[in-house]
């Protein structure tokens, strides 16, 4: 895996529990591009003009689960928590 690719770097990973019960795995992927403005640059959907998403302070993009990009790994980890809370972040 690389930055640049589709699959990016894992830089958090960690468990939460679907429906209380069911054990589910959940990773922050960075990259070093929009992924949503480059894939709609390549199928053509961009409206004129249309910028990629600023990056992170790191000059990253941070996602979870295809949502984002996040500018940073505790703002992906906020979403993620909020999305499927609590999770249990490895170390």
């Amino acid at each position: 895996m690389a930055l640049d690719d589709l699959e990016g770097i894992v830089v958090a990973s960690g468990t939460w529990l679907y429906d209380g019960a069911i054990s589910k795995r959940t990773f922050v992927i960075a990259r070093n591009y929009d992924v949503r403005w480059a894939t709609y640059q390549a199928d053509g959907l961009l409206e004129e003009g249309e910028l990629p998403a600023e990056p992170g302070p790191d000059g990253l993009y941070y996602y979870v689960s295809g949502t984002g990009p996040f500018p940073n790994v505790d703002a992906a980890k906020e979403w993620n928590e909020q999305a499927w809370g609590p999770v249990v972040w490895d170390k």
